[in-house]
């Protein structure tokens, strides 16, 4: 419709209307699934709920696109009358997201299942109702005379769609007022603030609709159409926020857990051994002809300790696991002056807590063998398993009986090397027999 010279207040352009409705059914889709990660680390209803509302209007986006791209508009008005219900139910929900409890669920798959079985049986009985009345439902556009249908669209209101664009605008005028309070009850979420300010454009869209009835004609885009892709804007910008935040927390979690892990390790390793040998040198007076032995043992596993952690703090992340395996193995190596026989495939991949556990259990059995075997060389393979990787060092020294294993000086080595293993999941195996060498594995 002309309003002044050269003035329109709508244009006819069916493929940037399905355009539209495209990219916000889009962006609806990529928040509920971001809404969705929120959901599985809070566990809250209120994210369960707003959730469920960007996925019903994505799916009333996807509605709306229909008869666009459909003989330039003039679509079966039910597709686009469910599409005009969907966006409403969407917009009930978004509103009661706003105000929902921020309530832990006791299970979030049961109360997704059954917000999503709610939602399905909702569409299902919109689809059933608009078919029931299909008959007196208006056209998709209504008809004009072909001499004025390229200039402007019928103006001619259903009262359906004036109650639906009212009712519409009320529960984005709810959702703003409830996302606002929610964002400052909370000012750590930044996301709340910005589905305060996008359910704004959307109330104005829905006030524009009411005011100009356009809800029908697909085929045209109209100034409300601009203030509700506004409304998906907001949403994606506070969903990117979200996104960023949510890096620069875990950039914050694995600093504070890779601290907690070093200080587990200084505690466990090698503030043990030394707080031994402060201990033992309080009683180097005493008649103990094994403290002497005793003392060179836990001194040399402090000192094994304080390599390895050194050790894992200066391994850059994209270093090939058999290259730091080959450097961890040769350095234990040298210590005692034995030789090594390397086969280790290339390739492997393991996450960082389990590679690490790998290369500490590989510097200790070497380190073990070196020590009690009496065998040179000592051999490390790597290899992969039934799919899985496997390391084994073996060694053709004197061996042991299994369950008698050597521990001079009350030292931890195959104990710890037990524990590293079962941290991360993987299985160690000590095989041995008198005279016939050992064989330590580790499967994952």
């Amino acid at each position: 419709m002309v309003t002044a010279t050269g003035l329109h207040f709508a244009y006819r352009r069916p493929v940037m209307r399905a355009g539209i409705e495209t990219a916000e059914a889009l962006v609806a889709l990529l928040i509920a699934y971001l809404v969705i990660g929120r959901l599985r680390r809070t566990r809250t209803f209120d994210d369960l709920v707003t959730a469920v509302a960007l996925g019903v209007l994505a799916l009333g986006a996807l509605f709306g696109a229909i008869p666009a791209l459909t003989l330039e508009g003039r679509a079966d008005p039910v597709v686009s009358w469910i599409g005009v219900g969907a966006k409403l139910l969407g917009a009930v929900l978004f509103a009661a997201a706003a105000f929902a409890p921020r309530r832990r669920l006791v299970s979030v798959g049961r109360a997704s299942v059954q917000a999503a079985s709610g939602v399905v049986a909702a569409m299902v009985a919109i689809g059933v109702f608009i078919w029931a009345i299909r008959a007196q439902l208006p056209p998709v556009a209504s008809p004009v005379e072909a001499s004025t249908a390229a200039v402007r669209p019928d103006l001619h209101a259903h009262p359906g769609s004036l109650a639906i664009q009212l009712l519409a605008m009320l529960a984005y005028t709810a959702a703003a007022v409830g996302f606002a309070r929610s964002a400052e009850r909370r000012p750590d979420d930044d996301l709340l603030s910005w589905f305060g300010a996008g359910a704004v454009f959307a109330t104005y869209a829905w006030l524009n609709y009411f005011l100009s009835p356009s809800l029908f004609y697909a085929d045209w885009v109209y100034a409300a159409d601009v203030l509700r892709f506004l409304f998906y804007l907001m949403l994606l910008v506070g969903g990117i926020r979200e996104i960023n935040g949510y890096r620069h927390r875990s950039a914050l979690l694995a600093v504070v857990e890779e601290r907690r892990r070093l200080a587990r390790d200084l505690h466990d390793g090698l503030a043990q051994e030394l707080a031994f040998i402060s201990r033992a040198a309080k009683q180097l007076g005493d008649p103990d002809p094994e403290l002497p032995a005793r003392l060179a043992a836990a001194a040399e596993r402090a000192l094994r300790e304080s390599r390895q952690v050194i050790a894992a703090l200066a391994t850059p992340a994209d270093e090939p696991l058999e290259a730091v395996l080959e450097r961890v193995a040769h350095d234990a190596a040298a210590r005692f002056g034995i030789d090594l026989d390397l086969d280790l495939a290339s390739g492997v991949r393991l996450d960082p807590a389990r590679a690490e556990a790998l290369l500490r259990i590989t510097g200790e059995a070497v380190a073990n063998a070196a020590c009690h075997s009496g065998s040179n060389p000592i051999r490390v393979v790597l290899r992969w398993q039934r799919g899985r990787p496997c390391l084994q060092v073996i060694d053709r020294g004197k061996g042991f009986v299994p369950g008698l294993e050597p521990d001079p000086g009350g030292g931890f080595g195959l104990t710890s090397m037990r524990e590293r293993a079962a941290a991360v999941g993987a299985q160690l195996q000590v095989k041995s027999a008198v005279g016939s060498g050992t064989t330590v594995e580790v499967a994952f």
